[in-house]
């Protein structure tokens, strides 16, 4: 289901808000403003999203606005409505399991929830149910948005829901969409430290019945210096038949963007969990400031590497690099790139990429 603006300003009109929170980006600076001169005669606006930063008070001008919560914004919006004011609102963090149980389950509009999808492949037709157990990142890779602007000095970089709380929301997911015939984990980074409680996750999705897939790194869950097999097959037994990782490119990409990561875990980790009939769904990027033609040459190579293990097991998408005002590669290039992922089709046309050389379908190549 598609809409355009008319119909939303009608769908927003027809809830009579008191007010209307707007989430906001870089990339849609452009047009948020326009949008917001049609919802603003109903109601006044609150501002959030990954650039609203304290020092960006010309946001405050834009039609409606009333005020405007910087960083992470869960907590402090609940701080604003039961204290409204103008202006850039004051900013409170979620800290602790205490804190992450104690907000409400995310709410699931049943006309709209199946538009929050994350097919792979192999993900089963019918409607998939998403959630989150845990956000935030341990890691500071310096093209990501949301690390950097809403938790660039935080002393919690990663939040988890307990996993009592999170056995709570998911069945009570599926019991009210019985529908669901699979689920996704849309985590920043899944990571638990203690390995027993890895282990008690995937005992809990088992209990739902339904095929699940999560969001993670390749090296989150090692052991001995390996990749941990025992883990993944118990989730595999436990109807875990996806993983999305982010790859981001070869080694030279991986130091150049701080990702962290050592290419050999991920040919690793690719092999072990196909090995256990897990779908491995890899993104990567090009037009990485610093990077030339060879390094997305070496990118587009790994791909095909990884793809030629178990091609039915495989699936990527590639992007272009995102360097926003927030983001540490901003001081890397005269100009930030306010248009997303769109650079990928001036990449190509450009010749800077040879996208014909890639093996599988076109339609993973995001323009």
């Amino acid at each position: 289901m598609k809409l355009d603006l008319a119909q939303v300003v009608e769908m927003v009109a027809a809830s009579e808000p008191e007010i209307v929170i707007f989430e906001t980006s870089e990339q849609t600076e452009h047009s948020d403003p326009v949008i917001l001169e049609q919802i603003s005669s109903i109601a006044p606006v609150l501002l959030i999203g990954p650039n609203v930063q304290k020092d960006r008070l010309d946001l405050l001008n834009w039609p409606g606005v009333k005020a405007a919560v910087p960083g992470e914004y869960l907590i402090s919006v609940a701080d604003y409505l039961a204290n409204p004011g103008v202006g850039m609102a004051s900013q409170r963090e979620v800290l602790g399991v205490e804190q992450m149980d104690a907000l409400p389950f995310a709410y699931r509009d049943p006309d709209l929830f199946e538009r929050y999808s994350a097919r792979f492949k192999t993900t089963p037709e019918g409607p998939q149910g998403q959630f989150v157990s845990m956000w935030g990142c341990q890691y500071r890779c310096k093209f990501c948005i949301w690390i950097h602007a809403y938790w660039p000095k935080s002393s919690q970089i990663q939040k988890l829901f307990s996993l009592d709380r999170l056995e709570r929301e998911v069945q009570g997911l599926v019991e009210a969409f019985p529908g669901v015939t699979s689920l996704y984990d849309d985590a920043d980074n899944h990571f638990y430290r203690q390995r027993d409680d890895a282990i008690a996750y995937g005992d809990i999705m088992g209990r739902t019945g339904l095929p699940w897939a999560v969001l993670t790194r390749s090296d989150s869950y090692m052991l001995d210096g390996s990749v941990d097999r025992d883990l993944w097959r118990h989730w595999a037994e436990n109807g875990c038949y996806a993983v999305k990782i982010g790859v981001e490119g070869g080694q030279r990409v991986a130091d150049a963007t701080n990702k962290r990561l050592d290419i050999e875990n991920v040919r690793e980790f690719v092999r072990t969990v196909q090995d256990l009939g897990i779908q491995v769904f890899a993104s990567f990027m090009v037009n990485v400031p610093g990077m030339d033609k060879q390094s997305e040459q070496e990118t587009l190579d790994l791909i095909q590497e990884l793809n030629s293990y178990n091609p039915d097991l495989f699936e990527y998408f590639i992007s272009s690099c995102d360097v926003t005002e927030v983001s540490p590669f901003r001081k890397d290039v005269e100009t930030s790139n306010h248009d997303g992922q769109a650079q990928i089709e001036r990449v190509i046309d450009d010749g800077k990429l040879d996208i014909m050389s890639l093996s599988q379908q076109p339609n993973n190549i995001e323009g």
